[in-house]
């Protein structure tokens, strides 16, 4: 199989500026190399995510230098095509929306591009004293992946990349690549969201594994902080991420406020026809009647989307998000303190959660 991709491959090569048919998968910076993936459109729609996951034994591909790739992709003399995306804070319902925004026609879905995890890192460790030349890399680097990000099979679809939690602060950047790209912002309340964070182990290792991130991104925005991270019990990390990724939400949408639109989650759990009109409408997909009832009947309404072999629906998410309540009360109470510590104390903290129709409480 491998000899037969190399074979194929300076065809792709060529083609790489206009094709998803060569997906690169991830990067190593240090190498200046990239995993290359011979891609289908199966290979797109039936990956959950675009990480390690969508690799099995019978993905044809290599590393290879990046240089050979951005010279193909930069020297292209296309405009950057137009791309959608979908940012969130986690865990309120984008990969759901992914799917139904999909199923709706004209788009090809890319659901957490690994790439993404790896430029977010690099942009946020950007600052004043970034020397222009390595800034203007910087820029040039972030221009590539998008280049590549925003390629689709049909011409008539438009790629709808929905990212990583943590890697909203490429939002603005990304959107400033074409004045046509939009942006959905995914949300839900501070209590529901902490509630659920803290209701999984597996929700308490990415607290802890992105803590520093977090922390770091806080720093950003506020300026020095009157708190230690190793002070923080789980709860106020949970805090933390949320008041966090909205930050990152929220300068999105000052930064490009005619190409982003705002979806509360449990907003469009208690009417998701009306959600789904409103999100087709903005993103100017097919929204007549017939579409609308046809999205409404799709099974990933009523199955998880992270994990579709597993039936999921309002009621089970109310049941966890109570469970949570029960088994980790004080813990939610102490990630809600830290937030509403911030924004009594802060006027910018309080004007970005009001911004969004919010409340700690």
């Amino acid at each position: 199989m491998q000899t037969e991709f190399k074979d194929r491959l300076p065809a792709l090569l060529k083609n790489i500026a206009s094709s998803p048919e060569l997906y690169l998968h991830q990067i190593n910076r240090a190498a200046d190399s990239g995993l290359v993936i011979e891609a289908d459109a199966d290979f797109y729609s039936q990956a959950i995510f675009l990480d390690q996951r969508a690799l099995s034994a019978q993905s044809a591909g290599m590393w290879m230098p990046l240089e050979i790739i951005r010279n193909v992709t930069l020297g292209a003399t296309m405009h950057p095509r137009a791309a959608h995306f979908i940012f969130h804070i986690g865990h309120c319902g984008s990969t759901l929306t992914s799917h139904l925004l999909a199923e709706a026609g004209g788009v090809f879905a890319l659901r957490e591009p690994l790439v993404l995890m790896t430029l977010s890192k690099i942009w946020q460790n950007m600052n004043a004293e970034t020397p222009p030349a390595a800034r203007a890399k910087i820029e040039e680097e972030l221009e590539f992946h998008y280049r590549l990000l925003s390629r689709t099979f049909a011409q008539s679809d438009v790629a709808m990349i929905k990212a990583t939690s943590f890697t909203s602060n490429l939002g603005a950047p990304l959107l400033t690549m074409n004045s046509a790209n939009r942006a959905l912002l995914l949300a839900m309340s501070a209590e529901a969201y902490v509630s659920i964070m803290l209701g999984s182990e597996d929700y308490a290792v990415d607290l802890r594994g992105f803590a520093q991130n977090r922390y770091e991104s806080l720093q950003n925005f506020l300026g020095a902080l009157d708190f230690a991270l190793d002070e923080l019990s789980l709860g106020e990390l949970a805090g933390l991420a949320w008041l966090v990724e909205l930050m990152k939400l929220k300068t999105i949408a000052d930064v490009c406020p005619k190409q982003t639109c705002f979806q509360d989650f449990d907003e469009f759990l208690s009417d998701p026809r009306r959600s789904l009109n409103s999100m087709t409408l903005f993103f100017g997909l097919a929204n007549d009647p017939s579409t609308l009832d046809r999205l409404m009947k799709s099974s990933i309404l009523s199955r998880y989307s992270k994990a579709p072999q597993y039936p999921f629906d309002v009621a089970a998410r109310t049941h966890r998000i109570e469970e949570a309540r029960q088994k980790a009360g004080p813990e939610i109470e102490q990630g809600l303190a830290l937030i509403e510590s911030l924004a009594n104390r802060r006027a910018e903290v309080s004007r970005v959660i009001e911004n969004f129709g919010y409340s700690v409480r």
